[in-house]
C-alpha cells in the first residue's frame, strides 16, 4: 500500500514530480542540445576515443542502481526475467531480493557515456534501448547480449555525446511556478491522485 492510496482521491490540488504531465514538472535533471560551436572540430575525434577507451575497461554485461524493491510499474519483474536472459548485476537495497547468480542494463540515463538506457521518454534521439520495442524479455536479452559482441552496434548508442551534455548544475523552474500560482491564488484540482500516480503504470512482462 503506498502513501497515495491511504488519502481520499482528491486530498492533493496539484502535482510536483518528474512527469511531464505535472503542473510542476520537476526532473532529475535536463539533456542540453550543443551548438556546432560547442562541439568543436575535434569533437568526433575526443568522442571516438572516450567511448572506445570505455569500452575496453567494460567487463559485464549490466547494472542497475535500485532500492524501491516494489514499484506500481512491476519493474522488479522485468529485471528478474531479463536476469535469466542475459548477466544483470544488481546494486542497492533490493539486492538479494533481485540477485540471479548471474550478473541489467541500466534504467535511467547515466551522464557523458557510462551506460544507455532501457526505458526513457525526455532522453535524446538514439541514446536508450526501449523496452517496449521488444515482443518479450528474452529478445530484449538476446539483443543485449548482440550489443556486447558487437563494438560497432552498440557505439551507436553513444552519437548523442557528440550533440548533447547533461549539466550537473541544473535547476528546475518548478519552485517559481508555485510560487506564481500561490501569488495568483491559482484554483487547482487533482480529481484522482491514485489514478493519477498509480494507476496504467504496470508493463506486462511476457
Amino acid at each position: 500500500m503506498t502513501l497515495a492510496s491511504q488519502v481520499p482521491p482528491n486530498y492533493f490540488n496539484a502535482t510536483m514530480t518528474y512527469r511531464q504531465d505535472s503542473r510542476y514538472f520537476f526532473p532529475y535533471g535536463q539533456f542540453v542540445n550543443l551548438s556546432s560551436k560547442d562541439m568543436g572540430r575535434n569533437s568526433e575525434t575526443v568522442y571516438e576515443k572516450k567511448v572506445r577507451g570505455m569500452l575496453k575497461r567494460k567487463t559485464r554485461g549490466a547494472l542497475i542502481f535500485v532500492s524501491n524493491c516494489q514499484t506500481p510499474s512491476k519493474r522488479e519483474r522485468v529485471i528478474k526475467e531479463l536476469g535469466q536472459y542475459t548477466e544483470v548485476t544488481v546494486r542497492g537495497g533490493c539486492e538479494e531480493l533481485l540477485s540471479f547468480g548471474n550478473g541489467t542494463k541500466s534504467f535511467s540515463c547515466k551522464r557523458d557515456c557510462d551506460d544507455d538506457a532501457l526505458i526513457g521518454t525526455d532522453v535524446p534521439p538514439g541514446s536508450f534501448i526501449a523496452l517496449d520495442d521488444f515482443k518479450n524479455t528474452k529478445h530484449l536479452g538476446d539483443y543485449l547480449n548482440f550489443l556486447r559482441k558487437n563494438d560497432t552496434a552498440y557505439l551507436k548508442y553513444f552519437e548523442w555525446t557528440k550533440h548533447y551534455r547533461f549539466p550537473s548544475n541544473y535547476t528546475s523552474n518548478a519552485l517559481c511556478k508555485l510560487c506564481e500560482d500561490i501569488y495568483h491564488k491559482e484554483s487547482l484540482k487533482v480529481d484522482n491522485i491514485v489514478q493519477y500516480y498509480i494507476n496504467n503504470q504496470c508493463l506486462d512482462v511476457r
